[in-house]
């Protein structure tokens, strides 16, 4: 039971205000919902803001990775190496297009793909390297392209940059010179447009095969040429994404100075572990997680966390532990003993744009009172 005259300090909550409301409502005013002047705004304006060629909206994070898996021609037979330290969406992907995701581990202290383990995964059919910026944190650029510019096969690198956009990897915003990076504007993200996602790409000839895959292969001339299906982005979506864009920056600050507040405050306990940001990333802190070091405690953390009004819950998942993957559907390059221990003691904590530094003390006073 919750501390009586505690207000709830939630996980999550998306930062939307009359801006957003105002652009939505003159989309309502008009009568074009889609495929509008408002898309093609948000899609220059993103572009623009992270430094890429080319910006194509669609409907969710999922889409975007499905249509950029598509885009390159991944199928049935061809292997695709995934973290299992990510939300499923990541290799429900690779399964949806009928290609066979490859599961390996993590780094146990940044959390994102650990390039070893992906470098030992590469198979003759291995056609692709699908690395996770999770929770924010960008995994760096230039050794996974390294990894995929073989020589004598060179493979796709399709980035699940679905939590990092604002991050940054050696000086340049995730997203910034890439030939596919995905992202995602579900409620829970730096942005939103509700539901959303989009395709960043420095590929010309890719954003036009993009644009066509997510609107049921139609080309510019009306011309059914590609296989695709409707993964559109509204003008309702686009409309509140374009408004909370023109924010990101402050909203971003924001977010980093709380999250500066939580290492300074968490990152001495000897119960505890953070997430460690490599030289030359610059974390976005989507969501802020901590590693409980006692194996076992974190029910009885997030029971305790909520007796006082606080959310938590598990930072993400081990996909490779989720039903879906426990046949013959996934790969599994194991034993994977650091996503284990993530998907079992990593906790997320409450960081969004209604927070105060005083209620960060609050959450930071509770937790270490319960880890001892």
């Amino acid at each position: 039971m919750q501390q009586a005259g505690a207000s709830e300090l939630r996980l999550s909550a998306p930062d939307v205000g009359e801006g957003e409301r105002a652009a939505v409502d003159a989309v309502l005013r008009r009568d074009q919902l889609s495929l509008g002047p408002e898309l093609g705004a948000f899609e220059a304006a993103l572009a623009g803001w992270v430094g890429a060629r080319h910006a194509v909206a669609v409907a969710s994070g999922t889409a975007a990775l499905v249509l950029a898996l598509q885009a390159c021609e991944l199928g049935p037979g061809d292997e695709v190496i995934v973290p299992s330290f990510t939300f499923p969406a990541t290799v429900n992907a690779v399964a949806l297009v009928g290609a066979q995701p490859v599961i390996v581990d993590v780094d146990a202290e940044s959390w994102n793909l650990d390039l070893d383990a992906a470098a030992a995964a590469i198979t003759a059919k291995t056609r692709a390297l699908l690395p996770v910026d999770v929770l924010g944190l960008p995994a760096p650029r230039a050794p996974l392209r390294a990894l995929t510019q073989r020589p004598d096969r060179p493979l796709a690198l399709i980035e699940d940059a679905a939590c990092a956009l604002g991050a940054s990897a050696e000086g340049v915003r995730c997203g910034g010179d890439s030939r596919l990076a995905c992202f995602s504007f579900h409620p829970r993200k730096i942005i939103t447009t509700g539901e959303g996602g989009a395709i960043l790409t420095d590929d010309a000839v890719l954003a036009a095969r993009l644009r066509r895959l997510r609107n049921h292969g139609r080309d510019d001339q009306g011309a059914f040429v590609d296989l695709g299906g409707n993964a559109r982005l509204s003008e309702l979506g686009a409309a509140l994404g374009r408004v909370q864009l023109s924010r990101l920056d402050v909203m971003l600050a924001g977010r980093l100075a709380l999250a500066a507040r939580y290492r300074q405050r968490l990152g001495s306990s000897e119960a505890l572990a953070l997430q460690h940001v490599p030289p030359g990333i610059s974390h976005n802190y989507q969501t802020f997680a901590v590693f409980l070091r006692r194996p076992g405690s974190r029910q009885a953390v997030i029971a305790g966390l909520a007796a006082r009004g606080i959310q938590s819950g598990p930072a993400t998942y081990a996909v490779h532990r989720q039903p879906p993957y426990a046949g013959q559907r996934a790969a599994v390059r194991g034993p994977l003993p650091v996503a284990d221990r993530l998907a079992e003691q990593a906790l997320a904590l409450p960081l969004h744009h209604r927070l105060a530094m005083d209620d960060v003390d609050r959450v930071c006073d509770a937790l270490l009172a319960l880890v001892g």
